[in-house]
């Protein structure tokens, strides 16, 4: 191991990750695994209020951001009706595997609140968080460059308020949201009977920050990602479920 610090700028990325291919253990990751671990070893119920936050943050995140596209200059010619991006559908099923937690969440909501009503409403605002700011930066953003909309909104183009909203995206959609996918695992293994309560929060919180170092750097989780999402998420969200 070599410890030290290293500042890398986007030209100096040769690879999906500003590491290259380089297997790091990063301040930011130490700081995201003292963060959510301890989490992961709440309930559901525990962390209402962490989403309650996460949910309100990424309200005003969208809101900001669809104001600040409604403000450019819009090129249609931007958002062909079929485009190349083939490989996002498996990025974009993995945006739907909430099938799977819920479940979980029925075990433990109030009595009166109302399934139906409750997955409705969270599945159309969420489906319409994921589509009008993206949208709108389809329309008044250059993507020609190849990177994706919060490399260019965390861009020196972007003006500074923008900017620091598009790093708080990642925090309130991300690193919120993963105590809820650690809590879910582990109450799989414990109900199902594979494990010990111990060993499922072993499974569920730990080890997959253990084998995430190695997917760090390189393109790996990328083409993880996309024929993952194709071949488990899609099938274990979409087509079980309907099948049940």
């Amino acid at each position: 191991p070599h410890p030290g610090f290293t500042c890398i700028t986007k030209e100096e990325a040769s690879s999906d990750s500003v590491f290259g291919n380089d297997w790091v253990i990063s301040v930011g990751l130490l700081i995201l695994v003292v963060v959510t671990i301890p989490l992961g070893f709440l309930n559901l119920g525990d962390n209402i209020y962490i989403q309650h936050g996460a949910f309100l943050g990424l309200l005003i995140i969208s809101l900001v951001w669809s104001i600040y596209f409604l403000t450019l200059d819009i090129h249609t010619e931007n958002l062909p009706a079929i485009g190349a991006s083939g490989s996002s559908i498996g990025f974009l099923l993995f945006n739907f595997s909430f099938v799977l937690t819920v479940p979980a969440w029925i075990n433990e909501k109030h009595s009166s609140v109302d399934l139906r009503k409750a997955s409705t409403r969270a599945s159309i605002i969420g489906v319409l968080l994921m589509v009008i700011p993206p949208l709108l930066a389809a329309l008044v953003l250059n993507f020609k460059s190849g990177e994706d909309m919060l490399a260019i909104l965390t861009g020196k183009s972007s003006p500074l308020p923008i900017r620091i909203f598009s790093y708080a995206f990642p925090i309130f959609s991300l690193v919120t949201s993963i105590p809820v996918i650690s809590i879910v695992m582990r109450y799989n293994l414990i109900s199902n009977n594979i494990c010990s309560r111990p060993a499922a929060q072993f499974w569920a919180v730990i080890f997959p920050w253990i084998i995430s170092i190695l997917f760090y750097g390189g393109d790996m989780i990328n083409f993880l990602m996309t024929w993952v999402g194709i071949g488990t998420a899609g099938v274990l969200n979409f087509i079980v479920p309907a099948a049940l």
